[in-house]
């Protein structure tokens, strides 16, 4: 294996530390390549000397050397003409773009380090080379010896490779080319290892890794690209060239350890040469001739109509002359089986596409005659990630550059006034490409058909906001990227234009002509400004994946969906003050009229504009105000639901003519209110939901002041309710979670797809009028919208959670999100005004300080948070805490990445710890009954899942009045710790929590959570793992929000002469710096400073406190847990430590509560639950006999309660009616034989038994006698 050039076994035991293991098995000698190429090199080198005859030989030989260095240097895969093109060559910052992935569709290439010593290699000697080669050929083949002289001077051709192999052709009798290829190089047997081909790709793999380079720069230099983890991946943060340049030297001393030197150049004269045997003058280009990744794409093409072609003969002959559906599920897996595998069980090399085309024959067959098989499993090939550089990478930063400083003089001799609204339009879509970097194509078509964007101002910084939904829901979450003064001026004159702007019909100005002819783009002159704009945008998008985080470029590309904040969280970020929106006026569309197409559903309004009526909504006869019961029978619930749809439909069809808000709105009201008392406990309560949405748009007004049309209303409430009478009679929307509410939409959408358009009666009114009345409900689009109204305002009234909905629909707006954050200064000042002293605080008070705690401080949803148990809390260590969030009694985790392990990245404050201790001294003081181990019991207000939404609320409300901004909900603490731990591992530059972001608590979280500090492409994976989430993709979609800033930092803005606002600008420019800031608005919920009273002493209270010192004996902490006088915890106190020293008859070394430490948890919840249930006497009706005796007489040792007085009879009477204790609860028995006894327990209803008669656990019972007075 030496002499081969193989390494002994790979790194034995006591190799050094610096030793990696993880490269390649395959591990060269460095010396005996050496010398194999210093043989190589010499041989070459003695056929310069040789006769010029032996020119053949000598250029095959050359170019197997030339091959040997890319290889070496780049490391990249063996395959066909591995240097294509010299115009994959950067040769001025040294990179080379290569596509060297043959079996795979999804790769285009990548960007590769070109080692200096090889660029001289190919400057010095090859290019060289060439040139004089092409002179030797001159007279022979014209074509070739022009071509020759083309790449001699850096050129990229189209007819042949860079490097390639010549022949003599008998046959054609003229020379031929042919590629470079693995078996080519071997055919020449130039290099005489026994090596493979790649090699020098494993001598790469291992030597950088023993080198001590990053493993994922090494992924992303060898083109590895694993699905989702790729190095340069839209999760990644990390930068390309920034990464290239940081293992160049690496690369530079692999490659400088093989001496791959410059060759001799030929000592031959540099005339023609004479080839008797060829025709002179006969070409061997030939057009059309493929090589290099074109001929592999054809060569691939043919390889999978083959295994096409076999797959469908395969499942024909196992179908046969069957019936499918007689065919049972284990035939179809076996056959499923047979597409992927081979016969011995082994993988097959196309088995993703044979199993493809059994799952297209079975849509076929389902299309043709409705026949589907009946399949136990499918199966998903695993994708690798889609690479996206092209080859207008090479050179791509500089072309941009170029344009821009191209552009910029013709634009300032521009007047804004003077310029044609299209020329504007195309100007700012082009500032826009190309100073602000943005690329997304739906954007860019939007922009040119000036929509469904505004244009921002705030902190002296212009911004462009894009939704899809933007010009139907002015408030709908936005994505936001910066732009010049320049931009935004010529974006605002385009905006002007009232009937909207075809820039299909024009064509690009004549300036931008001339700036593509002098920086070398494409040629336009033929071509549309869409079709313009559009290539503009694929090579800026180039330059963003070489030089700007990978995930940031695929941002700007809507690779990667997210969103910016809201206006109100934006500027209390950024200003740690609040805005006051109450006067402030946006500039916004105004739509005048209620004329919206069928797709767009109910128009949109401010929130503000009916939040007293959604206040009723969920205040008044709503389902979350009624008790918790069990959802009636789905039989019953369907008809019922059925039903009530059709009270709604007829209520509708007698009000028809009610356009107006008069009696004929309150009627239908009143009559829709009617329909739901009658039907509330017998229908789904998300059918109920269903109905109070209509009567939520019937009283939502559009843009213009204006009512909904009844026959609007109707016509969308006929959008939905078919589908939820399908899926949702039996549904209860109230006790959903996020993963729920998706399922349950999901469901719904697909319910809509399938109901064919003519089974919905058609909705016909005197003011319709025309067909898309009666029709417009039909479409899927309309649905959706109207779907997304009825959860936005269920959300407002209810509190529902928000769904994913880009897995609702796929193929439309991705942006619905509800985006926000709260600070840390706000959250202090939530759990404050919940809390202001937790150790005085109600439970109530304290479970919604510590469930908002749970949410901000790790990240839980709500109901994660309130459905925890105890055992899901663990502190390993002081300050040190783990969250288990795992499935539970109280809740099930809808699939296993929702599970996980969520560690205290942030440190507490004094206010949290106490809140934190104090509530674990509640939970530990007062028992609950069937105690489960939950941390939030039901015993303690939370007695059902609507109970637990309702703390929700509180914290929601809170959170509302402490920001200013009726927006947020508790779900956005969960947002804020997303961009927390992002701001931690180095992602986010928002500046959530200065305190916090050092540059320890930075290095302390990076360890915990990634095992190092280095940059890597795993922290977007480690913030989706926190909030449990399967990939980064929700993640970034629904909580990271910190894109805009990042854009912000990462683009360079122009510095036009013209920095002026225009006056279309101030027109249409939403403004921020001209709200007013509410610095002090946190100042409003100072905390009370006075103490809070104490709590009163009840049996329960001196039960829970009595509980608490016999778990832990600590009279301070009793006192805390229950807040009662000190002077009656004294008193409880000295009663039973002396209680205790009777029954314990003194014993030495007996602790004075031991004597109750046998009572059983659920026996406590049981006496603390009746003292809760009992109604006491404010004041005792009369002095009790007792309450002036000492305890010592009447307590014996054997814990018996004495009796011999006719006062004890009647005390203990008293206390028995006010426990309200039945005869069963307590046994009375004596062993004198004194009438007297007997009588008083008959004058008080007492039953009076003899010892003798009463045994228990067949003991014999004896009475204690009675200590009174001294023994003296």
């Amino acid at each position: 294996m030496t002499t081969a050039g193989l390494a002994p076994p790979l790194f034995p035991p006591n190799a050094p530390v610096q030793e990696n293991i993880a490269g390649s098995e395959l591990s060269p000698l460095d010396l005996l390549l050496r010398e194999e190429i210093a043989r190589v090199r010499q041989h070459i080198n003695s056929l310069t000397a040789s006769p010029a005859e032996n020119w053949l030989v000598h250029h095959n030989a050359v170019t197997v050397y030339m091959t040997a260095a890319i290889l070496a240097a780049t490391a990249i895969r063996p395959v066909s003409s591995p240097l294509e093109s010299f115009g994959q060559v950067d040769w001025d910052e040294r990179y080379l773009f290569v596509v060297d992935k043959v079996a795979s569709q999804r790769h285009d290439g990548r960007l590769v380090v070109l080692p200096s010593e090889l660029v001289l290699l190919f400057q010095d000697f090859y290019l060289p080379y060439l040139r004089r080669l092409a002179t030797a050929l001159s007279s022979q083949d014209p074509p070739l010896s022009q071509e020759l002289q083309a790449l001699s001077a850096g050129a990229a051709s189209t007819v042949m490779p860079a490097l390639f192999f010549l022949r003599e052709d008998p046959a054609r009798k003229s020379l031929r080319w042919f590629e470079v290829s693995e078996v080519t190089l071997d055919s020449m047997e130039v290099f005489s290892w026994p090596l493979p081909w790649n090699l020098f790709r494993h001598r790469a793999s291992t030597s950088l890794r023993r080198l001590g380079q990053d493993p994922e720069i090494i992924d992303g230099l060898l083109g590895h690209a694993e699905g989702g983890t790729a190095t340069y991946g839209r999760f990644s943060s990390r930068v390309r060239l920034q990464d290239l340049e940081a293992i160049r030297p690496a690369i530079e001393q692999l490659f400088a350890a093989l001496q791959f030197a410059p060759l001799q150049a030929p000592g031959w004269d540099t005339a023609p040469l004479e080839f008797p045997d060829l025709t002179p003058g006969k070409s061997c280009l030939e057009e059309g001739a493929q090589f290099g990744n074109a001929a592999r794409e054809t060569r691939r093409a043919k390889r999978h109509a083959d295994a096409l072609a076999e797959a469908h003969s395969e499942i024909l002959r196992f179908i046969g002359e069957r019936p499918v559906d007689s065919i049972s599920v284990d035939d179809w897996e076996v056959l499923s089986q047979r597409m992927l595998l081979n016969d011995s069980g082994t993988p097959r090399a196309l088995g993703s596409l044979r199993y493809e085309a059994l799952q297209d024959w079975i849509r076929q067959r389902w299309c043709t005659d409705g026949t589907r098989p009946r399949l136990k499993k499918r199966y998903l090939p695993a994708m690798e990630e889609r690479t996206l550089l092209s080859r207008q990478a090479i050179g791509s930063r500089k072309k941009v550059a170029a344009a821009l400083q191209a552009l910029q003089p013709v634009l300032e001799a521009r007047e804004i006034s003077r310029t044609s609204l299209r020329e504007c339009l195309f100007f700012g879509a082009v500032l826009t490409v190309l100073e602000s970097r943005v690329t997304e194509p739906p954007l860019l078509r939007d922009l040119l058909a000036a929509k469904n964007f505004r244009l921002v101002h705030f902190d002296q910084s212009y911004y462009l906001e894009y939704s899809p939904d933007l010009d139907v829901d002015s408030g709908c979450a936005v994505k936001r990227y910066p732009i010049s003064v320049a931009t935004a001026n010529f974006l605002a004159r385009a905006s002007t234009s009232k009937r909207g702007l075809d820039m299909g019909k024009s064509s690009p100005p004549d300036e931008w002509q001339s700036i593509c002819q002098k920086i070398g783009l494409l040629t336009v002159h033929a071509k549309t400004p869409t079709a313009t704009i559009s290539e503009l945008a694929q090579l800026v998008h180039q330059a963003n994946l070489l030089e700007f985080p990978a995930s940031l470029a695929a941002y700007l590309n809507g690779d990667l969906q997210s969103v910016g904040l809201p206006h109100r969280d934006w500027i209390r970020l950024r200003h740690g003050a609040a805005g006051d929106f109450g006067t402030f006026n946006a500039a916004e569309t105004e739509s005048d009229s209620e004329n919206f197409e069928d797709e767009q559903g109910p128009p949109q309004v401010p929130p503000d504009a009916n939040a007293v009526y959604l206040s009723n909504l969920a205040d008044t006869g709503t389902p979350a105000a009624t008790p918790s019961t069990a959802m009636p029978d789905p039989v019953i619930s369907q008809d019922a639901s059925k039903k009530l749809f059709g009270e709604v439909r007829s209520i509708f069809r007698k009000h028809a003519a009610a356009t107006a808000g008069g009696i004929g709105r309150r009627n239908m009201d009143a009559a829709l209110c009617r329909a739901l008392d009658q039907y509330r406990g017998s229908t789904g309560r998300s059918c109920l939901l269903l109905v109070k949405w209509v009567r939520h748009l019937l009283r939502r007004s559009t843009r213009k002041g204006t009512l909904l049309r009844v026959s609007s209303v109707d016509r969308y409430f006929s959008s939905l309710s078919l589908c939820f009478l399908a899926v949702g009679f039996d549904h209860d929307l109230l006790a959903c979670e996020e993963e729920d509410v998706t399922d349950f939409y999901l469901r719904l959408m697909d319910a809509r797809s399938g109901i064919p358009e003519v089974t919905e009666p058609s909705t016909t009114t005197p003011e319709s009028g025309s067909s898309s009345t009666e029709n417009g409900y039909k479409t899927l689009k309309l649905a959706l919208q109207c779907l997304k109204d009825f959860h936005q305002t269920m959300h407002a009234a209810f509190g529902i959670e928000n769904p994913d909905w880009s897995e609702i629909i796929s193929d439309g707006p991705s942006l619905l999100v509800s985006a926000g954050c709260i600070t840390e200064l706000e959250y202090l000042r939530i759990n404050a005004c919940l809390a202001p002293i937790p150790t005085q605080a109600s439970i109530g008070d304290l479970q919604c300080a510590f469930i908002n705690l749970l949410m901000y401080r790790f990240g839980l949803r709500g109901m994660e948070a309130a459905c925890l148990l105890r055992s899901d809390w663990t502190e390993p260590a002081p300050d040190c805490v783990v969250l288990m969030v795992r499935s539970n009694h109280l809740r099930r985790l809808k699939s296993p990445a929702s599970r996980r392990q969520v560690p205290l990245l942030f440190r507490l404050t004094d206010h949290e710890r106490a809140i934190i201790k104090q509530w674990f001294l509640v939970r530990q003081a007062t028992p609950v009954l069937n105690d489960k181990d939950e941390l939030f019991p039901a015993d303690f207000g939370l007695d059902g899942l609507e109970e637990r939404r309702g703390l929700l609320r509180r914290i929601g409300a809170v959170s509302q009045q402490v920001t200013r901004n009726d927006q947020l909900s508790p779900h956005h603490s969960r947002h804020t710790f997303a961009n927390r731990v992002a701001e931690l591992l180095g992602l986010s530059t928002l500046n959530l929590n200065p305190v916090d972001i050092g540059s320890t608590a930075s290095q302390n979280a990076r360890l915990l959570l990634l095992g190092g500090t280095d940059s890597t492409r795993r922290c977007s994976w480690a913030v989706a793992r926190l909030l449990g989430h399967a990939q980064p993709s929700t993640t970034f979609r629904s909580y990271l929000h910190y894109f805009p800033d990042v854009a912000n930092r990462s683009v360079q803005l122009q510095e036009f002469t013209q920095q002026d606002r225009s006056k279309y600008l101030q027109e249409k420019l939403i403004d921020l710096d001209r709200i007013t800031l509410l610095h002090d608005y946190l100042s409003t919920f100072e905390q009370d400073s006075g103490t809070p009273p104490t709590s009163r002493l009840t049996a329960a209270v001196a039960l829970k406190f009595i509980r608490m010192l016999v778990l832990r004996k600590n009279f301070g902490i009793a006192l805390q847990a229950t807040n009662i006088l000190e002077r009656d915890a004294r008193y409880l106190d000295s009663l039973l430590i002396e209680t205790g020293r009777i029954v314990s008859r003194n014993k030495s070394g007996s602790h004075p509560l031991d004597w109750l430490s046998g009572i059983q948890p659920t026996r406590w919840a049981e006496m603390i639950r009746h003292a809760d249930q009992v109604e006491w006497e404010e004041t005792p009706s009369k002095e009790v006999p007792y309450s002036k005796e000492e305890i010592r007489t009447f307590v014996g040792p054997s814990r018996q309660v004495l009796l011999w007085q006719k006062e004890h009879f009647e005390f203990l009477k008293h206390v028995i009616n006010l426990w309200k204790l039945d005869n069963q609860s307590f046994q009375l028995f004596t062993n004198s034989r004194s009438a007297a006894l007997q009588d008083f327990a008959n004058e008080n209803g007492f039953t009076l038994a003899k010892t003798h008669d009463l045994k228990i656990k067949w003991r014999k019972l004896q009475v204690d006698p009675v200590r009174r007075g001294s023994p003296l």
